[in-house]
């Protein structure tokens, strides 16, 4: 099994590369460009000034560990910005997966994202749980029982 080139580390809710790993180059935040939505969205976040290196992180690899306290943005924040700084997921008509521990944090979590962008929930964040659902075009906040019985019938994220 192949060890990501990620590990979590420096300030709160920040990824950096590890340093001599294959494909690991050093992450800078001038390289990339932050939707000014998402950054208003992240106004008083600790997310918001590393927010620009988690969208390179991820530009730059398939994987990304983020570790920070809660409250910080992971939930809420990073989904929105990839999604904002990845246009191309939007006309491709793909999705974007957020797991959940619960159903209850997916729920919750997917009408925050939704308020934040002054959106009903199921327009482009939404849910998809037991015995309840809020489909969206973009973006699906989930739990692992959830996606591994969807996945079943056809692994591919379009039949979910």
């Amino acid at each position: 099994m192949m060890r990501r080139p990620w590990i979590a580390g420096g300030p709160p809710a920040l990824a950096r590369p590890v340093a001599g790993a294959a494909g690991a180059a050093a992450v800078t935040t001038s390289e990339a460009e932050v939707d000014p939505a998402v950054l208003r969205i992240a106004d008083g976040l600790p997310i918001r000034e590393c927010l620009a290196e988690v969208l390179m992180g991820l530009d730059r690899s398939s994987g990304l560990v983020l570790q920070a306290p809660p409250g910080a943005g992971k939930t809420t924040v990073v989904p929105l910005a990839l999604l904002a700084h990845r246009p191309e997921y939007l006309r491709a008509g793909e999705r974007i997966l957020v797991l959940e521990p619960r159903r209850v944090a997916a729920k919750g979590a997917a009408r925050r994202m939704a308020s934040s962008l002054g959106e009903a929930v199921g327009r482009t964040v939404g849910y998809r749980v037991r015995l309840d659902s809020k489909r969206a075009a973009h973006l699906i906040r989930t739990v692992l029982p959830t996606l591994y019985t969807s996945f079943l019938p056809s692994p591919r994220v379009e039949a979910f």
